[in-house]
């Protein structure tokens, strides 16, 4: 068992801290608004987000960064991508030991076209808190997801042994996770297809996934 703080309460970090809790990992999943994260302690729902599905009890929500970061091995990050250096630069000053970071985040940088995984390493390397930064990603969908519907994502990271920690973490018979050594074409490709799927619903066609 892994002690796994959730960054972004949206329905794919729910969905996924969802994956985590069917896997006996202890999860701590934080969210700046105190009423959403009252709806998931008290009642176990995150309504706004994945209506109709109840969460495990093993997910636990927590206003404050620092108490959902207390001793964990491993952190996902599910925010937008214009947040992430924001939310990356406050998570390093409230850890106080060096972790993972699994990012399952799309998009890149606006005018630098810098990855999320190179925005991380740029604002997390000098604090000497960060082991390693995967990518998770796939055509998956936070509803099928969170109904257990079978899902196929990659993982993949600069590091073989982060790739395959990362793998072991989310797999189970519902969520298949598969390595991929190209964390470049990972990222990119995740990238494009949100806006590939953007322009398919503008034309009218709904059937591809992200």
């Amino acid at each position: 068992m892994k002690r796994v703080a959730v960054i972004g309460a949206g329905s794919w970090g729910s969905a996924l801290a969802m994956v985590l809790a069917d896997n006996n990992h202890d999860v701590r999943i934080w969210a700046r608004r105190s009423e959403q994260i009252k709806e998931i302690n008290a009642h176990h729902t995150n309504k706004e987000y994945l209506p109709g599905i109840v969460l495990p009890e093993k997910v636990k929500a927590f206003e404050k960064m620092e108490q959902a970061l207390q001793n964990v091995d491993v952190v996902i990050i599910v925010v937008p991508t214009k947040a992430i250096r924001e939310t990356i630069r406050e998570l390093t000053k409230k850890l106080i030991n060096k972790v993972m970071i699994i990012h399952a985040s799309k998009g890149i940088e606006p005018g630098s076209h810098k990855r999320i995984s190179e925005m991380i390493e740029e604002e997390m390397q000098a604090s000497g808190k960060l082991e390693h930064v995967v990518a998770l990603s796939g055509p998956s969908h936070a509803e099928e997801v969170s109904r257990r519907q079978p899902t196929t994502v990659t993982v993949s990271s600069k590091s073989e042994q982060a790739s395959e920690f990362a793998q072991d973490l989310f797999f189970n018979q519902h969520f298949r996770v598969y390595t991929n050594p190209d964390l470049i074409g990972v990222e990119n490709w995740r990238s494009i297809e949100k806006y590939y799927c953007f322009s398919m619903r503008i034309n009218g066609r709904t059937s591809v996934r992200r």
